[in-house]
């Protein structure tokens, strides 16, 4: 770029077309879990593009998501531990809402409130029936 003297191309491209630095992207790359929480922490504090910082956040939102879909698969396990049943609706009248005991027993480990617990414990059902791979 020679109106543009030791300025790096890729920082003069507009955000779309600038490139990602070579360690920044390979810590992008990372599968996520642990490796990726692992690459993503040693980008926080370092100096980087705009674009680099976009990526990062989009990585730990892939990260965020992976958790949220894990969280899910433990609340599967514990409704099934606790002898929930699947089939049964949420709430029936007169009678103890089948989510009741993982709902319980969530509530107070998670710090929320049981009616939350009781939502969770259904969503975990409800993406199993629909998805039986994710459970």
């Amino acid at each position: 770029m020679d109106d543009l003297p030791g300025l790096d191309e890729r920082l003069a491209a507009p955000a779309g077309r600038r490139v990602l630095r070579p360690e920044v992207a390979a810590a992008l790359a990372e599968p996520v879990g642990a490796p990726l929480v692992a690459a993503l922490s040693e980008l926080m504090g370092r100096e980087l593009s705009a674009r680099e910082w976009v990526e990062v956040a989009a990585a730990w939102k892939r990260v965020s998501s992976f958790c949220a879909g894990a969280q899910l698969a433990a609340v599967a396990e514990v409704d099934r531990a606790l002898g929930g049943d699947p089939g049964a609706p949420s709430h029936r009248p007169g009678r103890v809402a089948s989510t009741r005991a993982a709902a319980d027993e969530l509530a107070a480990a998670l710090a929320i409130a049981p009616q939350a617990a009781s939502r969770l414990v259904g969503l975990s059902r409800r993406v199993e029936a629909h998805l039986p791979a994710a459970g």
